[in-house]
């Protein structure tokens, strides 16, 4: 993701966050608010982190990147200015999808730090609404969506963020001795099975053409579509009565609408790559997840038997220590060419990406205005992947943005997508109230 050049093309990897306030907000309340509490915040010390508590927590955000030696680094800015990153817009129309649109496909600026929180107030014609957005960019290069959602609920909304932690289970010592002993083993058996799956999904009509001309493939941009509000509790109560979980329900969902939208003679199972955070996420700006591939039940006719396989694929890659193989695959890219890695980034393997975003589960306020709303979207990356679905859930909601390359998808098609997920719910909860 940092190879790409996202002051001249349109940026791939740009990650969105969107809070709708209730109230009003003044620019220079909010600037003061985010100087204060996110510029000067500094890391606490505790017996897991050894930070010194003087220690600025997030120095990205007053310096830009420069190259060197083919890698990429961080230099203080010194013509910093929070007017570069804090700014003000007045909008007629609130349509949070076109708003979610250009701010993924806006180019940043070269020699700053790429983010910005930009404030949106809405005018009917005659005045002010008392309905205030803020949308939070940031380049991926930069961070994580966990690391963005702590920044805006820890330190812009000054609370503790109330997300479950993933955890890592603890093994005896014999069970480590025996994974480690049989790592390599496990680790070719894993990687021929993404290979066969990922021969037989080349094919695949959502993904995108990366082998044509290097500065052709950098020239698409993004098209989104947000689905209905889902509610949480009825996703709830169909994994409680299948023996699932939540994120299986999720798959189950976003599988059905996905075979829906393949031609009968392409029914067959659909690789996606799905992105599970880390245990302990570092309170910075930082990239702490880990990416699986899963076999979306796509040709799978029955949404009760497709959420019976999504349950088994999902626990197969919650019990499959993907963090630990992340981390090797992460080791040894590091030793690999920078041209030989920018070719396997652009050529990488999943025609749809998931990704399953946990927001503020209590609710959060910034300056004392309640957020209503939040939803998450984010570039497809530079690779064949030609679409993602990002979900994000805030409170007793859930909503997912689907995002696609503009040469899978146009506006119409991908916010089709978008409303066959809500349709998929509607079919599963009609499934568990008539059992």
């Amino acid at each position: 993701m940092v190879e790409e050049d996202c002051t001249k093309y349109r940026p791939k990897c740009t990650l969105v966050c969107s809070l709708t306030l209730d109230g009003d907000i003044q620019l220079e309340e909010l600037r003061e608010l985010f100087e204060r509490n996110v510029l000067e915040a500094t890391l606490q010390s505790s017996s897991s982190l050894k930070f010194n508590p003087a220690q600025i927590r997030y120095p990205e955000l007053t310096q830009y990147q420069v190259d060197f030696m083919g890698y990429r680094f961080w230099k203080e800015d010194p013509n910093f200015r929070i007017e570069n990153h804090v700014f003000e817009m007045v909008l007629q129309d609130s349509n949070l999808v076109a708003i979610h649109q250009e701010a993924i496909n806006k180019l940043y600026y070269r020699n700053r730090s790429p983010w910005e929180i930009i404030l949106i107030r809405f005018n009917d014609g005659n005045e002010i609404l008392p309905k205030t957005l803020i949308i939070a960019r940031f380049h991926h290069s930069m961070a994580d969506a966990r690391s963005m959602i702590k920044l805006l609920v820890e330190c812009l909304g000054g609370q503790p963020l109330t997300v479950a932690n993933p955890q890592q289970k603890e093994e005896n010592f014999v069970k480590e001795l025996l994974y480690y002993t049989t790592f390599p083993i496990q680790f070719l058996s894993s990687i021929g099975k993404l290979i066969l799956n990922s021969a037989a999904n080349l094919d695949h009509k959502w993904r995108a053409d990366v082998f044509s001309n290097e500065k052709e493939t950098q020239k698409f941009s993004h098209v989104i579509g947000l689905s209905p509000k889902l509610l949480l509790d009825d996703i709830k109560k169909i994994a409680k009565k299948h023996n699932g979980t939540t994120s299986s329900v999720i798959m189950a969902i976003v599988s059905g609408a996905v075979g829906k939208f393949m031609d009968e003679k392409f029914m067959k199972k659909s690789i996606a790559g799905y992105i599970l955070p880390k245990p302990d996420h570092p309170p910075t700006l930082t990239t702490h997840a880990c990416v699986g591939a899963v076999l979306l039940p796509t040709d799978e006719k029955s949404a009760s038997k497709r959420l019976l396989k999504c349950n088994t694929e999902f626990n197969s890659l919650k019990k499959s220590k993907l963090d630990r193989y992340n981390d090797f695959v992460g080791w040894q890219s590091g030793a690999i060419p920078n041209l030989l890695r920018n070719t396997m980034v652009r050529n990488a393997y999943f025609p749809i990406g998931i990704t399953n975003i946990a927001g503020e589960a209590n609710g959060l306020s910034i300056a004392g205005r309640n957020c209503s709303e939040f939803i998450f979207s984010a570039g497809t990356l530079r690779g064949c992947q030609g679409v993602l679905l990002c979900v994000s859930s805030y409170m007793e909601f859930l909503r997912i943005s689907v995002i696609a390359k503009n040469t899978i998808f146009d506006d119409i098609q991908v916010q089709k997508l978008a409303n066959a997920i809500g349709d998929e719910l509607t079919i599963l909860k009609q499934i568990v109230s008539a059992v």
